[in-house]
């Protein structure tokens, strides 16, 4: 029985993984967190290293929901994010998921110095997570280093040319040429 509920639950996090990677909407989205959200209120049975993964996935989902004010996200989905990552990173520190939840908390929150370290952890411990080093180059971006940014967006950029959040990533490198070519227009006056 625990073997049966064990396979379910991989599955189950196999696909909202697939689902959170494929269908980026505020649809997919809150779908996906009542599913999460109704697995992790019963996790009878799951490894921990599942159920961190499914509350790391949790973490990101609200996240981006408040990030992106879907589904009447507020300070409320806010908070539950980051008890989803404090839960994912009590069952598995090395988790880099988590770490990018962190990261978009940190940044939602106004801590980009946190928000950075959070991001670069992420990057430290999966090298080929692209949303990881784009958003790793956002944040520089923020604290005022958009020339920095560039290696580390276009790294996301060729780890993942057909990711779902390419055109974030072509974003992110526009505003760091953008505010480089500022930066360097003033400096040489």
């Amino acid at each position: 029985m625990v073997a049966q509920v064990l396979n379910i639950t991989r599955r189950l996090l196999s696909r909202a993984n697939t689902a959170s990677d494929a269908l980026v909407t505020p649809e997919t989205s809150l779908f996906l967190q009542e599913m999460l959200e109704k697995a992790l209120a019963n996790p009878v049975g799951v490894a921990p290293r599942w159920a961190a993964e499914a509350w790391a996935l949790l973490a990101n989902i609200l996240v981006n929901n408040y990030l992106h004010s879907w589904n009447y996200a507020g300070r409320v989905e806010l908070n539950k994010a980051e008890q989803a990552v404090e839960n994912a990173l009590a069952l598995n520190s090395e988790l880099a998921l988590a770490y990018h939840a962190k990261g978009l908390i940190l940044r939602a929150r106004g801590a980009h110095d946190g928000a950075f370290d959070a991001f670069e952890k992420a990057v430290e411990l999966d090298p080929d997570f692209a949303r990881a080093h784009a958003q790793k180059g956002n944040e520089l971006i923020l604290r005022g280093q958009p020339a920095d940014a560039l290696p580390c967006v276009q790294r996301a950029i060729d780890l993942s040319p057909n990711d779902v959040a390419l055109g974030i990533f072509y974003w992110i490198r526009g505003r760091a040429h953008f505010l480089w070519g500022i930066t360097t227009q003033r400096s040489n006056r």
